[in-house]
């Protein structure tokens, strides 16, 4: 299987400048090979490959003796990004590829060459070795080094192929599971896995800021310092919520054999301006792919069923029970089943046909 790791690494502040430089640089060229597509399109209906691009580099070492600071794997990697922003573009109907600011382009990726180890240090070719904080160990062979920003703090990130699948204990036990805001999932044996709404504990810290960068001048250090106390919280909060996905999924897998979920777009809760800031808070999104993911690998099976009506079919009559979203309990009439509103939808998602 292919996994990444990732880890924070600690530059020295001449490293951290010359880190931030080659961002630069790889910014430009990319910004560049966009224009160079665009107006070859404009002017000639002539389409420009990566691969055109990447016989051009040596031509722009000649004119740009800058760009021999940075490695020639990390040039043609510019290339490759913005190939792909173009198929995503052509084949999924995504946005068209956008000139990058100088806050968006926050990363750039070594393959084979360019980087090693060196006594537990991360050695980086006309950088030197950075410290790296390792917290687990990289299993498989590393394809690619990405080297990203984040926040203010730097990360390296192992993508490595032919990693060893994890192995759990044998089960056969199937479970269905509704997806909630109240909940992150309830499951069909009655366990809750909460959504501990990181977001809304850290909202009013997020409000005070936000005020305070209003009120500062554009360019300011000050502004800047705003900026960045922003950009740590909201990488707190989501490295809080994909630690509580990563946990609550592993043990969905370590446990049950085959999970039934429903089959939701998790967008239809996010266009409701009543629940928006309520369903990107829990995210189902991320905790549906981490899942899947996981049951992949471990050779767990994902069931995905209708939603319709999950939350009104009663689990032990069929029979449809109206509710309004503020009721929280299911008591059906005809048969007297009384649960939780979302643990009786988690066993009708189980009971249904696939």
């Amino acid at each position: 299987m292919r996994k990444t790791y990732k880890f924070q690494i600690d530059p020295t502040p001449r490293q951290a400048k010359v880190l931030d430089r080659w961002l630069y640089l790889c910014r430009r060229l990319y910004n560049a090979m966009l224009e160079q597509r665009i107006i070859a399109w404009r002017q000639h209906r002539k389409h420009i490959s990566q691969y055109d691009q990447m016989r051009e580099l040596s031509e722009l070492k000649a004119e740009l003796p800058e760009y021999m600071e940075v490695g020639a794997q990390v040039l043609q990697d510019v290339a490759k990004r913005l190939n792909r922003s173009f198929q995503r573009f052509f084949k999924l109907g995504t946005g068209f590829p956008k000139f990058q600011g100088r806050n968006r382009y926050d990363s750039f990726t070594y393959t084979q060459a360019g980087w090693k180890f060196k006594d537990g240090r991360l050695a980086l070719s006309k950088c030197g070795p950075i410290k790296v904080r390792w917290s687990r160990v990289i299993e498989g062979d590393i394809k690619t080094v990405t080297i990203k920003r984040r926040a203010g703090h730097w990360f390296v990130c192992f993508s490595c192929d032919d990693v060893p699948t994890p192995v759990y204990p044998a089960a056969e036990r199937k479970v269905g599971i509704d997806l909630g805001l109240e909940a992150l999932a309830t499951t069909s044996d009655g366990e809750r896995l909460e959504n501990a709404q990181y977001l809304k504990g850290k909202l009013k810290r997020l409000r005070r800021l936000q005020r305070h960068l209003a009120r500062q001048k554009k360019g300011s250090n000050r502004r800047i310092k705003t900026v960045h106390q922003l950009q740590r919280l909201h990488a707190k909060i989501a490295n809080q919520r994909a630690d509580a996905h990563h946990k609550a999924s592993t043990k969905l897998v370590r446990e049950y054999a085959e999970i039934h979920m429903e089959r939701i777009d998790p967008q239809f809760m996010l266009a409701n301006r009543r629940t928006a800031r309520a369903a990107a808070d829990v995210g189902w999104s991320q905790f549906k792919t981490f899942l899947q993911s996981k049951a992949a690998a471990a050779g767990r099976k994902i069931v995905e069923k209708s939603a319709r009506d999950t939350s009104r079919e009663c689990s032990g009559c069929g029979q449809l029970v109206p509710k309004k979203p503020r009721d929280r309990w299911h008591t059906c009439p005809h048969c007297g089943t009384s649960l939780h509103r979302d643990h009786n939808a988690a066993i009708v998602i189980l009971n249904r046909a696939s």
